[in-house]
């Protein structure tokens, strides 16, 4: 069966009597949401929008199915004037599609249009192109004169299924999505596989070029004996050809895809309209196959049961629904940036059906509530983007049916994302995983299998997972696992010297995590090596901005208690084992870097080789040891964890040690005086055991928590942290758990994210660090997917 899509082509969503079919009454948002119509301008009103395209300057470029172009101006309003006017076909679902604004816009006022061109004959298959071109706009006007064509003659047999979207990666590349053409066979029906799968053709597709319309260069057939530029060819390109423009393919309408600005616009899902049976979202990725005509959904094509998994070479959907639910034609997508609505749609994705005129919500945890949507709309919703004017950032929709311009907003105070001058607090994010099946926030870094024994991973770290493209270090999760035999692994900035230093230590058949702080090194990486063969799991809590006080640095060691071992500057090596109860100063400033003036450090403490089961806690020397610990060890284990602690009197901290046991440390950073960073001495905010207590007697002898349970705990206003925190710094511990599991750390009021803060076995009593943003009203939501007890000290917090 063939559908042609109502979306652009308002003969075919209305009738002589008015509406096919029943679309909704009005809209239905979230409380605390408005969905207001932007007025249209008298004697010009928007006719057929088609997409919308934010632009830097606040302004936005509206295209519309007759060919004309519209401004929304930075003010909220729609400019009176057409920006141009382009000579278009616009029978069935052709017409002006899709625009795109270059990132330099500012300074050389390019703009990208993709549009059907008539070439001699609208009404014949050969008459008719699509076409992508650069236009130069000055003001509100775009140059009909400056047009440069960079790709044309793409094939729509049946006029519909054309794709028109245009976007621009964090790579500075411009990405194009391409229909089918309607037919699946463009080159007729002898055609030897459908368009989505013939690679000497564009059609299916996700194209991708330079900015002046070259071939981006490691495009996936750059450099095949048959690939060969197909950017005018059409159907002449020969039937060997495989077309170097190609990204992605097995596609059917891919009418709209977008990029993450979360994670530096380098990743981006698409939907993908399906036949009769199935709409999906996909996440984009290099030569990537979507399976179309074979699939639709998870499912061989045109059934809702014969769904086995994809057959080798093909790539699953993230997500898809069917047409039962009522909804028949996926059309927008948008990201919504992280902080401008609250927390819980951080790292989440809209995506919006315009049969049914649902919009939809993919959680940063992958999930899709399909019975729950974030709004209901009318009109026939085919684009959104979210656009920033002034001080607001509010998502903007066109309807094609009714044409108008809608603006959903925010209108209650959003939680803080986690900024301060100092430190930038991320929902949890996966960077890297090795192991075989698994995935990352983007699909970077995944699946890549075991490491080597003396195998340094790059990973680019600046970019990726809402970090900054600018940002000077990282907090990260490492974790090692199925490692094989005992060894150490060491993380630090890619373009210096491995460092004498150690992040966590393994053993055979264990999983290791521990927390890291890390300058980033040349071109946004950082280099983790692996002593031992080993899978890696590399999760992203934060990063450090320019300008931060917060000094990260190549780690250097301070202090090694092992006869036969060295520390950075020959200061406090080789002193022997710390006797159980004692209590072990270590000069923090006024070494490896660190000033006289410094208020907090950055350490990695390892304890090693202890005689019997104990605990060590680092705190600023000067005070008494608190009630909370950094590390829980069992006799001959070597534990490892991170601490951001407050110096104490003569430029020392000091570390507690429950039993007789060795101590390695590290610094990785420091903090001055001058830094929003709020050192305390560490205070227990979480006790679930009846034994413990906690600095005020709050959040005690709840028990062990049930499988699956997220406890939300109080932390702003508590054990010194003050109300205007943005971030902290735990320590967390499981202890007593009944089975192997693990436990999420992350702000209240979001999904819970496909993260780890700490992994455990039963039994065991496993602690680890970690930066956290404050979610709602202060709070940070803890998940353990085994009964377990908890336990949770707080060091310090960033302020806004």
């Amino acid at each position: 069966m063939r559908r042609i899509l109502a979306l652009v082509s308002t003969a075919a969503v209305m009738s002589a009597t008015g509406w096919v079919g029943a679309p909704p009454a009005s809209a239905a948002l979230p409380t605390g949401f408005t969905d207001v119509v932007i007025a249209n301008p008298a004697g010009n009103p928007l006719a057929g929008p088609t997409g919308i395209t934010a632009m830097p300057d606040g302004r936005a470029l509206i295209t519309q199915k007759g060919g004309a172009v519209r401004v929304l101006l930075a003010d909220g309003t729609i400019a009176a004037a057409d920006a141009v006017t382009l000579a278009v076909c616009a029978d069935s679902e052709e017409g002006l599609l899709g625009a795109a604004v270059d990132p330099a816009f500012s300074s050389n006022g390019f703009v990208y249009l993709y549009y059907t061109h008539n070439a001699g004959n609208c009404g014949s298959p050969t008459g008719r192109f699509n076409r992508v071109s650069r236009f130069t706009m000055t003001g509100n006007t775009i140059v009909a004169a400056s047009e440069r064509v960079m790709l044309d003659n793409m094939n729509i047999p049946a006029g519909n299924h054309n794709g028109g979207n245009l976007e621009i990666g964090g790579d500075g590349d411009l990405y194009v999505s391409v229909g089918d053409g309607g037919t699946n066979s463009p080159r007729g029906a002898s055609a030897p596989v459908a368009a989505a799968q013939d690679l000497s053709l564009l059609n299916g597709k996700i194209l991708r070029l330079t900015l002046d319309g070259g071939v981006s260069a490691d495009n996936p057939f750059v450099g095949n004996p048959d690939g060969a530029s197909c950017a005018t060819a059409g159907v002449a390109a020969p039937t060997t050809t495989k077309c170097t423009e190609i990204y992605d393919y097995g596609l059917r309408n891919p009418y709209r895809f977008a990029f993450d600005p979360n994670t530096g616009n380098s990743r981006f899902f698409i939907n993908d309209v399906g036949e009769s049976t199935w709409e999906e979202v996909d996440q984009g990725g290099k030569g990537l196959n979507f399976g179309w005509k074979s699939r639709e959904g998870y499912c061989n094509v045109g059934s809702t049961t014969n769904c086995p998994p994809p057959p080798a070479g093909f790539t699953d959907p993230l997500t898809d629904y069917p047409h039962s639910i009522g909804c028949s034609f996926i059309t927008a997508g948008a990201f919504v940036p992280n902080g401008v609505w609250p927390s819980q749609f951080n790292g989440s994705y809209l995506f919006a059906d315009g049969g049914c005129g649902k919009v939809f919500t993919y959680t940063a945890a992958g999930k899709v509530d399909y019975s729950n949507p974030f709004a209901q709309t009318s009109g026939v919703i085919v684009d959104m983007t979210f656009v920033t004017q002034g001080s607001s950032t509010a998502l903007f929709y066109v309807t094609n049916g009714d044409s108008k311009l809608h603006r959903i907003q925010y209108q209650g105070s959003v939680d803080p994302i986690g900024t301060s001058k100092d430190f930038v607090a991320l929902a949890p994010a996966r960077l890297a995983d090795t192991r075989a099946g698994q995935t990352t926030v983007d699909g970077q870094f995944a699946g890549t299998g075991t490491m080597k024994a003396g195998t340094t991973m790059q990973l680019i770290i600046s970019g990726r997972g809402g970090v900054a493209a600018t940002a000077t270090a990282a907090a990260l999760n490492v974790t090692a696992t199925n490692s094989v035999g005992t060894g150490f692994v060491t993380v630090y900035p890619c373009g210096t010297a491995q460092p004498t230093a150690s992040n966590l230590n393994s053993v055979s058949g264990s999983t290791v995590p521990n927390a890291v702080v890390t300058k980033i090194g040349s071109g946004g990486t950082v280099c983790i090596y692996v002593q031992v063969d080993t899978d890696l799991v590399v999760d992203v809590d934060g990063y450090v901005p320019v300008g931060s006080s917060v000094i990260a640095t190549v780690p250097a060691r301070v202090l090694d208690t092992r006869v036969g071992f060295t520390t950075a500057d020959g200061v406090q090596q080789g002193g022997g084992q710390r006797s159980a109860g004692s209590v072990t100063p270590v000069q923090i400033t006024g070494r490896v870097g660190v000033p006289g003036d410094a208020s907090a450090v950055i350490l990695n403490l390892t304890a090693t080789d202890p005689t019997a089961t104990g605990y060590a806690t680092v705190y600023p020397c000067g005070t008494p040891p608190p009630t909370a610990s950094n590390i829980n060890y069992v006799a001959g284990s070597t534990v490892a964890d991170l601490a951001v602690i407050k110096i104490g009197s003569a430029g020392q901290v000091c570390i507690f040690s429950q039993s007789a046991v060795q101590f390695v440390v590290d610094v990785d950073g420091f903090l001055p005086s001058a830094a929003s960073y709020a050192a305390l001495a560490p205070a227990r905010l979480l006790e679930t055991r009846s034994s413990g207590s906690t600095i005020d007697g709050q959040s005690i002898a709840a028990g062990v928590r049930p499988l699956g349970t997220v406890t939300t705990l109080q932390v702003s206003g508590r054990g010194g942290v003050p109300t205007n925190a943005t971030a902290v710094v735990l320590n967390v511990t499981v202890t007593g758990p009944v089975a192997a599991g693990f436990a999420t750390v992350y702000p209240c009021g979001m999904t819970t994210p496909l993260a780890s803060n700490l992994n455990f076995l039963p039994g065991q009593t496993v602690a680890n660090a970690s930066i956290v943003q404050l979610g709602s009203g202060g709070t940070v939501c803890v998940y353990n997917s085994q009964p377990t007890d908890l336990v949770v000290d707080v060091d310090g917090a960033f302020t806004s």
